[in-house]
């Protein structure tokens, strides 16, 4: 696909779509393929995840403390 969206998870479960942007050309390294996917301009705090080609990534947080807690 040629596409990938951003989806906010809400309170009640259900999703919504706030970004929806071109992947890049893959990039090959080692065995698999890669594609740039800039949704920088995803700014409110919330939990998110990416779905592209018809599969959803693990939710993850956006937020400014983020890594407040990290040791890494």
């Amino acid at each position: 696909p040629a596409t990938a969206s951003v989806l906010r998870l809400n309170d009640d479960g259900t999703y919504t779509n706030v970004f929806t942007g071109e992947v890049g050309e893959p990039t090959s390294w080692q065995r698999y393929e890669y594609r740039e996917f800039d949704f920088s301009s995803v700014t409110e705090p919330g939990t998110y995840v990416i779905e592209y080609g018809g599969v959803r990534t693990e939710p993850f947080p956006i937020d400014k403390g983020v890594y407040d807690n990290s040791w890494q």
